[in-house]
């Protein structure tokens, strides 16, 4: 049964879609990470326990990578979706550090425990690119590292969205 939460932000969802149609003449004029920043990320925040993460269970799919706070999140959001999902904090240069290795899933090193990963079909690579990146409780994950910086390893093109839900 869809929320409030739910339709508010799927209209969020379809007037960002319509934006970008409607400024398409701006992908040219910009670097990719620049047009990803003004006109591909949806961002939302109406407090804590509204459905943000009930709402990322319902939409992710498989070719999206999800972060959130905890294991038991992690778990089942990728049970449902078969998502690459994140769980716990990020320290800053962690994604580049992760995407920079030839076998994406031999991250145990100082940085970053590979468990903090639950992989949609078990351990493999990343995939070249994720179609969809979801960001629940960003100040709880990121801290005070700029979130757009931290994620700029994972903006490959113009048709990926970014959700970032919560503050």
């Amino acid at each position: 049964m869809k929320t409030a939460y739910d339709y508010l932000l799927e209209n969020l969802i379809d007037l960002n879609k319509e934006n970008r149609v409607r400024w398409e003449k701006h992908k040219s004029m910009l670097p990719v990470f620049d047009y990803i920043y003004d006109y591909c990320m949806v961002k939302l925040d109406i407090g804590r326990c509204v459905g943000k993460t009930e709402f990322i269970k319902n939409h992710a799919k498989k070719n999206d990578i999800v972060f959130v706070v905890n294991s038991a999140q992690a778990e089942e959001i990728n049970e449902k979706t078969r998502a690459t999902v994140h769980y716990g904090k990020i320290k800053q240069g962690d994604i580049l550090d992760w995407r920079k290795r030839s076998g994406y899933y031999t991250l145990g090193n100082n940085r970053m425990e590979k468990s903090r990963f639950i992989y949609g079909d078990g351990p493999c690579n990343w995939p070249t690119r994720f179609e969809n990146i979801y960001v629940d409780e960003p100040h709880l994950i990121f801290g005070d590292i700029p979130l757009l910086e931290e994620l700029k390893p994972l903006l490959m093109d113009v048709e990926q969205t970014i959700f970032v839900l919560g503050k």
